[in-house]
């Protein structure tokens, strides 16, 4: 069977490389079964020519049944029972084709459907601890391909905006201060479950007297309602 072992392909979670190798294969798996399907249905009319144009025994002229007849029949016959089980071994292919190209696209849509999922991973509501500080505080961020943006508010007061990249499950963040500026940067890498960030903050603000780095985790928040 073509489509064995791909159903745990298809729902084997994995990175955004592997999904897009997964889908990738399933695609092929689809293009491939199209055209074998396709193939299969000319080779059907083809030996339907071949069987509509074999002798059969309707001549209404009686003289015309003989030896030489019957032995053309029986080979026409022979013949035609050959192209027969063609067709029959053909229209049983087909039909388990189709009943394979139907999987392999459910599968293909839903590894697709998963991959556009992590390929936005960080969307969504971010609970953050700041180290060695303690601060807590909240992320929001929207990505769009590789590109991430958001706002932030911390438990001390601090509101504004952040800005970066997303790359090979790799975070760089700027955090603009909405008082103060651009005041600093997060980078951070995404955790295999990809619902949490470890990472460092930098501070731009060397004139603080406050430590200028440290380290820093997001955690996702599940809204209420989410799955």
């Amino acid at each position: 069977m073509v489509m064995a072992g791909f159903g745990a392909m298809a729902l084997e979670p994995g990175s955004v490389e592997s999904q897009r190798m997964r889908a990738m294969a399933l695609d092929a798996i689809v293009q491939a079964k199209q055209a074998s399907i396709q193939a299969s249905w000319k080779e059907i009319a083809s030996l339907e020519a071949q069987i509509a144009q074999l002798p059969s025994a309707d001549s209404s002229d009686g003289d015309a049944h003989n030896m030489d007849k019957a032995r053309e029949l029986l080979q026409a016959a022979e013949k035609r029972r050959v192209l027969e089980e063609r067709r029959l071994e053909l229209l049983r292919e087909i039909t388990s084709g189709y009943a394979e190209l139907q999987s392999a696209r459910q599968m293909l849509s839903e590894v697709r459907s998963q991959l556009r999922q992590n390929q936005q991973v960080l969307d969504g509501h971010w609970a953050v601890t700041i180290m060695p500080s303690g601060v807590r505080g909240d992320f929001y961020l929207s990505q769009n391909g590789t590109l991430v943006s958001g706002e932030y508010r911390l438990e001390n007061g601090q509101t504004g905006n952040l800005q970066g990249t997303l790359i090979a499950g790799h975070l760089l963040l700027d955090r603009t201060d909405s008082s103060l500026g651009k005041i600093g940067r997060y980078e951070a890498q995404v955790m295999k479950d990809q619902n949490s960030l470890r990472g460092t903050w930098y501070s731009y603000d060397v004139m603080s007297g406050q430590p200028l780095t440290g380290a820093f985790a997001m955690d996702r928040v599940q809204e209420e309602g989410s799955p």
